[in-house]
């Protein structure tokens, strides 16, 4: 299968926060690797969703939705209509993205894949904008201290120019989750064909947006 399906990946765009609280009212989950998911949460919309490719294959991902324009020059708050605040022109300070790893489950069974998640959020004071991009995506899987696999591995811009760059509006705390199953199997950088799969044990997960990375999370394969 051509790398370019390997890579593929899906956004659901929500707002966690929003999503989950209204309907998104911005909740979300945007999932796999930028824009592989972000799931619903308190002010978060869900951003996309991965699935497996094959066994030679880390997951897939695509693009299915892309943030609202921002306001044009000159319009303010007033203007934004039906009483809705205009879109937020400022990206978010790189220092209040947070970055968190998650699972949906601690173990899992022989045969049974992980669904890895990438949870965004921001502490600013105000609205900002946050790049949710695919290129900005990153899953990594390690092992006593050793990269398993990792998204990157196969990741082509070319086929992804689409959804490369999303930038989404981020309330305060809002959060958006990127989801992305990983079929067990170990990745090397170019992408080669893979016939093994990774063993019984205990492993972590770490992602990465930007240049904004998370603190590991455990999980186990039996």
């Amino acid at each position: 299968m051509p790398k370019s399906v390997y890579i593929r990946r899906r956004i659901i765009v929500g707002a966690l926060a929003l999503l989950v609280l209204a309907g998104l009212v911005t909740g979300g989950v945007f999932a796999v690797r930028g824009v592989i998911g972000l799931i619903q949460g308190t002010g978060a919309e869900p951003v996309a969703e991965a699935d497996a490719a094959g066994e030679a294959q880390a997951g897939e991902q695509s693009a299915e939705a892309t943030p609202e324009p921002s306001p044009e020059p000159g319009e303010d708050e007033g203007e934004a209509g039906d009483g809705e605040a205009a879109e937020p022109t400022e990206t978010c300070a790189e220092d209040s993205v947070q970055v968190t790893a998650r699972t949906d489950k601690g173990e899992y069974a022989e045969g049974e894949n992980p669904a890895l998640e990438l949870v965004v959020a921001t502490d600013a004071e105000q609205a900002c904008l946050i790049d949710v991009g695919t290129a900005q995506q990153e899953f990594i899987v390690n092992r006593d201290g050793e990269q398993v696999w990792s998204s990157a591995d196969c990741y082509d811009v070319d086929a992804d120019r689409d959804t490369a760059r999303v930038m989404e509006p981020f309330e305060p705390e809002q959060e958006r989750r990127a989801v992305m199953e990983w079929p067990r199997i170990p990745s090397e950088q170019g992408c080669p064909a893979v016939d093994e799969e990774a063993g019984p044990g205990e492993y972590e997960l770490v992602v990465v947006l930007g240049r904004t990375e998370s603190e590991p999370v455990s999980f186990t394969l039996e």
